[in-house]
């Protein structure tokens, strides 16, 4: 019979990048990742 998995059951996954990085067995916790573009937030158009 096989022993269960001991070890956390909930993993919170930050991007779509990471989930890869688990799927694929990378420790991401060590893995080395480059800084992301991210857009600038949006912000309300001024009238005057």
């Amino acid at each position: 019979m096989a022993k269960e998995p001991v070890g956390p059951y909930l993993v919170h996954v930050r991007d779509v990048h990471e989930l890869a990085m688990l799927l694929e067995g990378v420790n991401v916790s060590r893995a080395k990742t480059k800084p992301r573009w991210e857009p600038p937030p949006r912000t309300r158009p001024t009238t005057i």
